[in-house]
């Protein structure tokens, strides 16, 4: 994927909002531009969301939570 723009969200335990940021980014989805890594850095929380729906978004379940340099690298 050639992408100008790669997001990285986190979750903690902010599946509500992060299901709002998702709504918003989804209008916005072009696959040539954006590439978003959503990690469920709780391995549960997110266990309902179906990403099939985008062509450039690629989640990521730790099986245990992980600090902020791990969950970004």
């Amino acid at each position: 994927m050639n992408s100008s723009i790669i997001l990285s969200i986190i979750n903690h335990g902010d599946s509500e909002k992060i299901t709002a940021l998702l709504n918003s980014l989804e209008k916005m989805e072009d696959t040539n531009r954006l590439q978003l890594i959503l990690t469920d850095n709780l391995n549960h929380e997110l266990s309902e969301f179906d990403a099939s729906a985008w062509n450039s978004l690629q989640i990521i379940r730790n099986p245990k939570p992980l600090g902020f340099a791990q969950n970004h690298n």
